[in-house]
């Protein structure tokens, strides 16, 4: 649903968790380690090689620190 995306998108609550687990692995030197990292916690499992690179170009195109949590809230939704 369309809505319900929309709203975990805007949740104060979603926007803490993404902040709070890009924290988390905040020791990943870089963003392939952050990305699989954060789809095993999320998703369980590990990113295709065509969601990798989506994430790297993702993250190249953010500020380094809201980059990793935005793409956390990304993968909540």
């Amino acid at each position: 649903m369309p809505q319900q995306a929309l709203a975990l998108a805007n949740s104060q609550i979603a926007l803490a968790e993404a902040r709070l687990l890009a924290g988390r692995f905040s020791e990943c030197k870089d963003d392939r380690t952050f990305i699989a990292r954060v789809y095993e916690k999320i998703l369980a499992r590990e990113p295709k090689p065509e969601e990798l690179q989506a994430c790297s170009d993702f993250l190249r195109k953010k500020d380094p620190p809201k980059g990793r949590e935005s793409l956390a809230l990304v993968l909540f939704n």
